[in-house]
């Protein structure tokens, strides 16, 4: 066989060079497609960087939250005066109540309050305290219904913030409900706390 001569393949090697240019396209395609996959995905964190309301940028510099909506940064909730026990314990250092509730809770005395309960009927509310014996100032409040709280009677009893409304009556009426304060933060007539 003369060297300038074309060597004849085999059908085998044929099918086998196939399969080689074949596999070799394959894994050419799949490094463009990962390449495209990541510039797609660059192109979509970015989109939406750029699309992101800045009002939750804003939201958590100004430190807006549901408990309160217009923003510790300026308009910082009220510390709650003591412990109270309602059933569960509730801390002046941390807890879980809104605006509204810390602002009801500090007005609340000790005394025998009637209620009403979700089905209408009457119940009593008894608000005990515990006093520091040399200030006098008040350091844990307990409330404690008649029906109980417990699982027999817990769906009868009306949310917190109506239930201290009526004790409280109308030395309650000058705290916003968070459906006042929501409202009046979404027409502009309660400013919000923005960053810095």
């Amino acid at each position: 066989m003369a060297k300038d001569e074309p060597k004849e393949w085999t059908i085998e090697e044929r099918l086998l060079k196939f399969q080689e240019d074949q596999l070799a396209f394959q894994k050419r395609q799949l490094e463009v497609e990962g390449l495209r996959a990541k510039a797609q995905q660059a192109v979509a964190e970015a989109t939406a960087k750029r699309l992101a309301p800045k009002s939750l940028e804003i939201a958590e510099l100004a430190q807006i939250s549901v408990f309160n909506p217009r923003g510790e940064r300026t308009y910082p909730m009220p510390r709650l005066k003591c412990e109270i026990l309602a059933p569960w314990p509730i801390s002046p250092n941390g807890h879980n109540c809104t605006r509204e509730e810390v602002e009801l809770f500090n007005l609340l005395e000790p005394g025998l309050y009637a209620i009403t309960l979700n089905d209408d009927a009457p119940a009593k509310m008894e608000v005990s305290a515990r006093r520091n014996e040399a200030t006098g100032v008040i350091e844990e409040m307990t409330l404690k219904p008649n029906p109980p709280w417990n699982n027999e009677h817990r769906n009868r009893f009306r949310s917190m913030p109506l239930i201290l409304r009526e004790i409280l009556g109308e030395r309650a009426v000058h705290v916003l409900t968070m459906r006042q304060e929501k409202a009046g933060i979404a027409t502009g007539e309660l400013a919000v706390s923005v960053d810095g």
